[in-house]
């Protein structure tokens, strides 16, 4: 290939003269392999009573017109706990 095809072509794919090829080693697939890692669940929750309280907690009810709502609704079905 000419330098002159060659800058012509390196929008569309990449340009690899014939003469170098890339050879891969037959023992690439077997000295290379990378462990499959697994996923494990149920670590997720960590409790603390301090985020409790300011993401469910009565005054973060109070905070928003939304929360006011789900106060609201919790005095409406009786509810002995209103919030964490």
């Amino acid at each position: 290939m000419s330098l002159l095809s060659c800058a012509l072509n390196t929008l569309r794919r990449a340009c690899i003269p014939l003469t170098q090829t890339i050879t891969r080693p037959s023992t690439l697939s077997t000295t290379f392999l990378m462990p499959v890692r697994t996923k494990t669940y149920g670590r997720e929750y960590q409790p603390s009573n301090v985020k409790r309280k300011r993401k469910h907690g009565f005054l973060a009810r109070q905070a928003t017109v939304g929360g006011r709502r789900v106060l609201n609704a919790r005095r409406q079905k009786q509810r002995k706990f209103l919030s964490h």
